[in-house]
C-alpha cells in the first residue's frame, strides 16, 4: 500500500495538490481581515491605509503591482493546473478499495483533522462560554436586527449577480466557445486582485460622471459588487466541475430531442445542475 500510494496515488492527485495550494496562497497572500486584528500587518493593508489617507487611485494602483507581480503569475499557474484537472466523471462508482496509506501521510491526516476541528470548536466554545450571560438580556438581537438584514440583503443580491456570470463562464469554458481563454482569465483575475484594490475600483468607477447618475454608491449594490468580484471564481469553478461531470450521452439526448435551446435548457440541464446553483448561489 505504501509502494502504491507513492507511486500511484499521489502522483495522480498532484494536480488537485496542486490547485488546493495555489488557491490557498492566493487567498492568503490577498486577504488582511483576520491578521490584521492580530496586528499583522499584511501588504494590501498597506494599499488600503495609503488610499484612506490620499484619496489618490493612481497611488493605490501603484502601490498594488508589486503584490500583482507575485498574484497574476500563480493565477497563471493555477489556470494551467485546472485545466490539467481530470474533472469529468467516469460513470462507475466502483468499491472502495481500502487503501491503507503510510504512517507519515495517516499522521498528518490525523494532525490536520485535529487541528481543523481545534480552531472551530475552542475559540467557539470560549466564546460562547463568555456570552451565555447576556442571552437572557434580548436587547442585543434587537440592535443587530437591522444589520442582520443589510447583511442578507447584500448575499442575497450578490448571488443574483454572480450566478449568471458564474454560469456563462463555466459554459463557455466547458464548451470550449470561441473566446473560451477570455473567459477563463475574467474569471480567475478576481483571485489575484488585493480586495481594496477592488473597492478603490469600484468607488472610483461609480462616482465617474458617467455613471453617477445612476445613485448605486450608496446603496447596497456596491458590497454586493465588491463580493460578486471577489467570490466569483469559487462559484464559477464549481459550476465548472459539475457540467464535467455530466454524462455527454445525457446532453446529446437532450440536443437531440429539446424543442428549443430554452426548452431543453429550462427542462433537463438546469435540473441536472440544480444542487451544483444552489452551492454557487450560496
Amino acid at each position: 500500500d505504501a509502494r502504491a500510494a507513492r507511486r500511484v496515488i499521489l502522483p495522480m492527485l498532484a494536480p488537485w495538490l496542486a490547485v488546493a495550494c495555489l488557491f490557498q496562497f492566493l487567498v492568503s497572500l490577498l486577504d488582511d481581515s483576520v491578521p490584521s486584528l492580530f496586528q499583522f500587518n499584511l501588504y494590501p493593508l498597506t494599499i488600503f491605509s495609503e488610499y484612506s489617507i490620499r484619496y489618490d487611485a493612481a497611488h493605490a494602483m501603484l502601490l498594488s503591482l508589486p503584490v500583482l507581480a507575485i498574484s497574476l503569475p500563480a493565477v497563471r499557474l493555477l489556470m494551467a493546473a485546472l485545466r490539467n484537472l481530470p474533472l469529468a466523471g467516469s460513470g462507475q462508482t466502483g468499491s472502495d478499495p481500502h487503501w491503507r496509506l503510510p504512517a507519515p501521510l495517516r499522521i498528518a491526516t490525523a494532525l490536520g483533522l485535529a487541528l481543523c476541528l481545534l480552531q472551530i470548536f475552542l475559540p467557539l466554545g470560549s466564546l460562547l462560554a463568555q456570552a451565555l450571560p447576556s442571552f437572557s438580556d434580548a436587547r442585543w438581537l434587537a440592535d443587530a436586527l437591522p444589520d442582520l438584514g443589510g447583511t442578507l440583503a447584500v448575499g442575497l443580491l450578490s448571488a443574483g449577480i454572480t450566478l449568471p456570470v458564474a454560469w456563462t463562464a463555466a459554459d463557455a469554458i466547458h464548451t470550449r466557445r470561441a473566446g473560451h481563454p477570455v473567459w477563463w482569465w475574467l474569471m480567475l483575475v478576481p483571485l489575484a486582485l488585493p480586495a481594496p484594490l477592488i473597492g478603490v475600483g469600484l468607488i472610483h468607477t461609480w462616482n465617474a460622471p458617467a455613471l453617477s447618475w445612476l445613485g448605486l454608491y450608496n446603496t447596497s449594490v456596491m458590497p454586493a459588487l465588491a463580493a460578486t468580484l471577489r467570490f466569483l471564481p469559487f462559484s464559477a469553478m464549481l459550476l465548472l466541475a459539475a457540467m464535467k461531470r455530466q454524462h455527454p450521452d445525457q446532453l446529446d439526448a437532450v440536443r437531440l430531442l429539446q424543442r428549443s435551446a430554452l426548452h431543453g435548457l429550462f427542462t433537463v440541464r438546469l435540473a441536472l445542475l440544480r444542487g451544483a446553483l444552489l452551492g454557487a448561489g450560496l
